[in-house]
């Protein structure tokens, strides 16, 4: 994969994992009453992994099934969260609940969508790569 593609597909796992975590650890946090700055760490922490995790991903050629999977989760769920969050504060700026749009719909269905698109992906055309024999669709073939 070109070096320019997988940056910008880090960069932006990266900046939705840090959003998410944030949020969410900061509302857990809060509704235990507990202070809040510990999530800023937690959110640094998540956002490193993801980031380092679609970076090393990116580069090999041949992925598991599982790597496929998370791989696609991570890259189209952090499209959708990043879409769901910031399309509203840019497009919609009075609407106050606007980006909870990324954290609760885009985002979720981002991550499911990507895990079944990585699997659909790793069926057709990365199994093919790894040099295992696709399966036979008609018999004799």
């Amino acid at each position: 994969m070109r070096t320019l593609l997988r940056l910008m597909l880090a960069l932006v796992s990266v900046v939705s994992a840090l959003f998410f975590v944030f949020w969410v650890s900061g509302a857990i946090l809060m509704a235990l009453g507990l202070p809040v700055w510990p999530s800023q760490a937690i959110s640094m922490v998540m956002a490193a992994g993801v980031g380092r995790y679609v970076w090393l991903r990116t580069d090999s050629a041949q992925a598991g099934l599982i790597n496929s999977i998370g791989l696609g989760a991570v890259s189209v769920g952090a499209v959708g969260f990043v879409g769901g969050f910031f399309g509203p504060i840019i497009f919609m700026p009075e609407a106050n609940q606007g980006p909870l749009l990324g954290i609760f719909i885009t985002g979720p269905l981002g991550f499911i969508l990507g895990g079944v698109a990585g699997a659909i992906y790793w069926f057709a055309r990365g199994r093919h790569l790894a040099g295992e024999r696709p399966p036979n669709v008609a018999a004799g073939g």
